[in-house]
């Protein structure tokens, strides 16, 4: 079966096609974030009391919840912007440069996907691991997946 991505693939219509998509995950992620600052504004004290606060404790935690809880919505878009944004980027260069067609879009989101993870977690990586391990993972997942394209090639 021969599959054919696109004859005359134009980042202009990569952006039309892609952009519905972006906005929505935007005020997805507005709508998540402030259903979790509520949440959290409610039940702070609770969660910290199952965390083992006590007393005084429990209202430190609480002002300290909900002062951080405020720019919940806006980490969430952060995240999601550049996962977007890098699958956009990405697929241009892998799509139109590369000329991986289905195969380039899909290590596009591969790895825009990896990008929103390191931005979560790669600060943790360095605390508990001692290293950048969300570089080597995008490095092992990239290598992996150029050396193995010919496998999954379609076109």
């Amino acid at each position: 079966m021969e599959m054919q991505f696109a004859e005359h693939f134009t980042f202009g219509k990569l952006i039309r096609f892609t952009l519905p998509s972006i906005v929505m995950m935007i005020f997805t992620s507005i709508l998540i974030g402030v259903i979790l600052v509520i949440v959290g504004f409610v039940f702070i004290e609770p969660i910290a009391v199952l965390l083992g606060a006590e007393g005084e404790m429990v209202n430190q935690a609480a002002l300290y919840g909900r002062v951080l809880s405020v720019s919940l919505p806006l980490f969430i878009i952060q995240n999601t912007v550049v996962a977007g944004v890098a699958n956009i980027v990405l697929d241009a260069f892998f799509i139109v440069v590369f000329e991986w067609d289905l195969f380039g879009a899909a290590i596009a989101t591969d790895i825009s996907q990896i990008l929103g993870g390191i931005i979560l977690a790669g600060p943790l990586s360095k605390i508990f691991v001692g290293y950048d391990a969300e570089l080597l993972a995008v490095v092992v997942t990239v290598v992996f997946l150029i050396t193995k394209r010919d496998k999954y090639k379609y076109y």
